[in-house]
């Protein structure tokens, strides 16, 4: 490779570019460089093969590799989306095939699912895995300017799109995790089956660092969102935000974000203003079953995650899975691979 690498401009061209560099060992793979000028052989191509088929669940010939040496190119054969005009859909298809139940990946704060990424090569490649993203994330998006219920109809009626009935398989980050307990309410009142309710690192809208006399300010949300996107909010201490600044942040190297169009990361400042008020003042209803808690045991910045907040809107048991990492670093390879393996003993 020479010069600097394309980067990725959708989610899916961002596993797989990963899946690249893994298969030659390195750390980046832009999506146009040539797989064998970058050192590869017949053995690579046998190792990047085997792990696309663990990611994304399809049976890919060796001599597509061959024939196609690009990320790029294979993506094309995949029928990926290779531009991001897919990426921004309010249904993100990160896995279409399978033969057990999908898994349903709610977005957290800043709307982007694009993070649940992070659990194809871990889960069973015969689970297929979708992300419902928040709507306003494109041009000519009705955005949602309502409470939770009112995203629990958009998520509703994208997962009976793809699964018209139960059982269900629910799973949040963060906020994700606040909305897809309301969603699985919402479906059990409906009279749905909802098999597994997962969260990670969330909490309760009742929680105190909910309550309404304590409404952010500009200033905090844009510290959240920038959080979500894995910036040390105690660098940023002293650093004046405004949405142009927290835009240029965003559209760091190395990160599908930065090949997103400035509208576009300024959708996702108000997805996220909007979601974040959004909990102040919501009470949540009571899920008859039990909640999964993936919980960050690393961070001593999120020291309020109490996984007994959940106990008064369950009729089960909140059934605590520690993880050694941070409330941001959860969503990275290492702890999304545990959590992977634990889904796979849950979905089935």
């Amino acid at each position: 490779m020479s010069g600097r690498p394309v980067g990725p401009r959708s989610p899916h061209l961002e596993v797989l570019s990963r899946l690249f560099a893994e298969a030659l060992g390195t750390d980046r793979f832009g999506v146009a460089d040539d797989f064998f000028r970058a050192g590869g052989n017949s053995v690579d191509v046998m190792r990047l093969v085997s792990r696309i088929r663990s990611a994304f669940g399809v049976a890919l010939a060796p001599d597509v590799v061959f024939r196609n040496p690009t990320v790029l190119g294979v993506a094309a054969h995949l029928d990926m989306d290779t531009d991001g005009g897919d990426a921004l859909d309010t249904l993100l298809v990160l896995r279409a095939r399978g033969t057990r139940p999908p898994l349903f990946c709610v977005h957290p704060g800043g709307g982007m699912s694009w993070c649940y990424t992070a659990l194809l090569g871990s889960l069973d490649p015969g689970t297929p895995l979708y992300g419902l993203q928040s709507r306003g994330l494109k041009p000519g998006d009705v955005p949602v300017t309502g409470g939770i219920e009112e995203m629990v109809d958009d998520c509703l009626g994208l997962i009976s799109g793809v699964q018209p009935e139960g059982p269900y398989h629910l799973l949040g980050w963060s906020f994700g995790g606040t909305l897809a307990h309301a969603l699985a309410c919402r479906l059990q009142k409906e009279g749905e089956e909802v098999a597994l309710l997962a969260a990670m690192d969330a909490e309760p809208t009742t929680s105190p660092t909910h309550r309404e006399d304590r409404v952010p300010t500009a200033r905090e949300l844009l510290l959240g969102l920038l959080h979500e996107f894995g910036y040390d909010q105690r660098e940023l201490a002293k650093v004046p935000l405004r949405p142009d600044r927290v835009a240029a942040l965003l559209r760091r190297e190395g990160s599908a974000m930065a090949y997103l169009e400035p509208s576009h990361i300024h959708a996702v400042i108000d997805v996220y203003t909007n979601n974040q008020r959004a909990m102040y003042g919501y009470e949540p209803g009571v899920f008859r079953g039990d909640l999964h808690l993936f919980a960050a045991v690393d961070d001593a910045d999120d020291v309020w995650l109490d996984p007994s907040r959940w106990t008064p809107y369950i009729t089960g048991e909140v059934r605590t899975h520690s993880l050694a990492c941070t409330h941001r670093s959860i969503v990275r390879r290492g702890p999304m691979a545990e959590i992977a393996q634990i889904l796979n003993s849950l979905t089935v």
